[in-house]
């Protein structure tokens, strides 16, 4: 039996032509995810690829929250280590937040 996504928030929400994706088959399985709440573009990610550490890549995430305060999605950069120190933060986290709070208004609208 296919894996069925659980119906929630985000199901009623999701607009394609209000975030801009096409009908094409390459935008197929992010709507899909997209629509069961798990975001990204891996359909079934593989057992142990979560919480994966990689040496000398650096990463920081901030989150994306639905009208329920929930959090289905995050943005993130990430990129060599060593440019990761605190005037890239100072520099990087106000646009992060930025772009992850005008997601959010689109997503809730």
């Amino acid at each position: 039996m296919p894996h069925q996504p659980q119906q929630g928030p985000a199901d009623r929400r999701f607009d394609p032509q209000r975030l801009g994706l096409s009908d094409d088959d390459a935008q197929r399985p992010l709507r899909r995810n997209l629509r069961g709440g798990r975001g990204g573009s891996r359909p079934d990610p593989k057992p142990g690829l979560l919480d994966q550490q990689r040496r000398g890549i650096g990463a920081v995430a901030v989150p994306i929250l639905d009208d329920e305060g929930a959090m289905p999605l995050t943005l993130s950069i990430f990129g060599m280590q060593h440019r990761f120190d605190s005037a890239m933060l100072v520099r990087a986290l106000p646009m992060l937040r930025q772009t992850a709070a005008n997601i959010t208004q689109t997503l809730t609208r």
